[in-house]
C-alpha cells in the first residue's frame, strides 16, 4: 500500500530557543502513521513513527521539520528567536507588490508577537504600519536590502532584521526591430520574448491570459514567453518565497501592408521585345507589414486569392484571374519581405485592339490574411492596385487574341 502525507501542521510558527513546537500530519489513507519518519535537527533531531512530533532548538534561525513516508514527504519551517527579530528573516517582494512584516521578541522562555507596538524601517520603499508599500525599485542583488523593527527602544541589527530582495521582471524581444525598442511589451502575433528577473533570481515562471512559456523553462533565471497567433493579452509571473513580480504583454494583429518601389529589372526576364523595346519588365518592391511598432516575423501571412477573380476586357468580355492561397510569406524582423511584379516600367498596361493600342490597367481585390491561433484565416488588408500584388506576373503578363498579335500588360516605351 502506498501512503501519502497530505498535510503537515504546527501549533507555532515563531518560537523562542528551547521552546517546544508540536507538529502533526494527516495521511491518505487516514491513520497510517507507523511508517512516518520525522527529522528537524532539534531536540530530538528525529523520530520514527507517530502522527505527532514535538521538538525544540537551542539556537536561533529558520528551522525545517520534514515528515516522510516512502516517496511522500512534506516540510514546514519554524522561526526560532532569542531576542527582537523581524519575521520573515528573508523576504522577496515584487516592485509592484506589498508585504506585511511582524516583530517578535523573546521573554520568559517564550516568543511574543510585538508587531502592533513596533515601528518598521527599510532601505527600500516606505512602510504603512507593518506593510511595505508598492512602487519599489529593484535591489542591487539578493538580500541587499533590509527591514528593521524597533520595539521598546531596541532596534534589530543585521543578525535579527530581514534580508530583503525587491525584484522585477524585465524582457527582451527576439526581434531586434523596431530599433532600440526590444524591451517593449506590445508584441506582434507570434513574437517570442525572453523574460528574466532583476536582480537575477531563480524563480517559478507561469503565465496567465493569452500565450505561454516553454515547458522546459518553468523554473530558473529566465523563461521564454510565446505570444499567441491571435490578438490578446498575457502576463508572465515570477514567484519566489511568497513574492511575485509580473510582466504584462499586449498582442496585436497586422493591420495593413505598405510598399516601396526599389527598382525596375527588365534584364531579369526572358524579354518580350518589339524591335528594340522591351514588352516586359520586372519591378521590385519592399513590402512592410504594419504597424511597424512591433514585429510580425513569426506571423503566418498569405495572399488569399480564393476561387479567383473576374476582370473585364475593354471589349466587354471577361476572364478569370488566378486562385488559391499564396504563402506563408517569409518575413524578417523588420516585418518586411521582397515583392516583385512583372509589369511595365511605368506600371501601366495597354491592349492592342487591332488598329491601335489602348491603355488598360486591371485591378484585382486580393485579400491578405493571417492564420490565427485556432488555424483560421483572418482577413486584415485588401490590395486594389496591380503594383501591390505578390506574384503579380500571374495577373498582368497575360497573352490575348493572337490574331491581333498583341499583349495585355507590360511594355517599354
Amino acid at each position: 500500500m502506498v501512503v501519502e502525507i497530505v498535510s503537515l501542521q504546527s501549533n507555532k510558527e515563531v518560537v523562542g530557543v528551547g521552546e517546544d513546537v508540536d507538529f502533526s500530519v494527516e495521511t491518505s489513507p487516514i491513520d497510517y502513521y507507523n511508517d512516518i519518519n520525522w527529522s528537524g535537527g532539534g531536540l530530538p533531531a528525529t523520530q520514527s513513527g507517530g502522527q505527532t512530533f514535538t521538538t525544540s532548538w537551542n539556537t536561533p534561525g529558520t528551522k525545517t521539520v520534514t515528515a516522510s513516508c516512502g516517496s511522500s514527504s512534506i516540510s514546514k519551517e519554524v522561526e526560532v528567536i532569542n531576542g527582537l527579530t523581524v519575521v520573515p528573516r528573508n523576504a522577496y517582494v515584487g516592485v509592484d507588490g506589498q508585504k506585511s512584516f511582524a516583530a517578535w521578541t523573546f521573554e520568559n522562555g517564550s516568543a511574543i508577537d510585538v508587531t502592533s507596538s513596533s515601528t518598521f524601517t527599510t532601505s527600500k520603499g516606505d512602510f504603512e504600519d507593518n506593510v511595505l508599500t508598492a512602487s519599489l525599485t529593484p535591489s542591487d542583488s539578493i538580500g541587499a536590502d533590509w527591514v528593521k523593527a524597533t520595539y521598546d527602544d531596541v532596534t534589530t541589527d543585521a543578525d535579527y532584521d530581514c534580508d530583503l530582495t525587491v525584484f522585477e521582471v524585465e524582457s527582451i524581444t527576439e526581434a531586434i526591430s523596431p530599433t532600440n525598442n526590444t524591451n517593449r511589451t506590445i508584441l506582434g502575433i507570434g513574437e517570442t520574448v525572453t523574460c528574466y528577473t532583476n536582480p537575477p533570481i531563480e524563480v517559478e515562471w507561469t503565465v496567465s491570459g493569452d500565450g505561454g512559456i516553454e515547458e522546459e523553462l518553468l523554473y530558473g533565471l529566465f523563461t521564454i514567453y510565446l505570444a499567441e497567433m491571435s490578438p490578446g493579452n498575457g502576463t508572465v509571473h515570477a514567484k519566489i518565497g511568497g513574492g511575485e513580480a509580473v510582466r504584462p504583454f499586449s498582442i496585436i494583429p497586422p493591420e495593413s501592408i505598405s510598399y516601396t518601389k526599389l527598382y525596375d529589372d527588365p534584364e531579369g526576364l526572358v524579354p518580350w521585345v518589339s524591335g528594340d523595346k522591351y514588352l516586359a519588365a520586372r519591378t521590385w518592391f519592399k513590402a512592410t507589414v504594419n504597424p511597424t511598432t512591433v514585429s510580425f516575423y513569426n506571423a503566418k501571412i498569405y495572399e488569399n486569392l480564393g476561387s479567383g477573380t473576374t476582370d473585364e476586357w475593354p471589349d466587354g468580355t471577361t476572364w478569370n484571374g488566378p486562385n488559391g492561397l499564396i504563402g506563408p510569406i517569409e518575413i524578417d524582423f523588420k516585418s518586411q519581405f521582397p515583392d516583385q511584379l512583372e509589369t511595365a516600367k511605368y506600371n501601366s498596361n495597354r491592349l492592342y485592339n487591332g488598329s491601335s493600342w489602348e491603355h488598360f490597367t486591371p485591378t484585382f481585390p486580393i485579400p491578405w490574411v493571417y492564420r490565427d491561433q485556432s488555424g483560421e484565416l483572418v482577413p486584415f488588408y485588401t490590395a486594389f492596385s496591380a503594383r501591390y500584388f505578390h506574384h503579380g506576373n500571374w495577373k498582368t503578363s497575360v497573352m490575348v487574341d493572337y490574331q491581333y498579335g498583341g499583349l495585355q500588360g507590360p511594355w517599354q516605351e
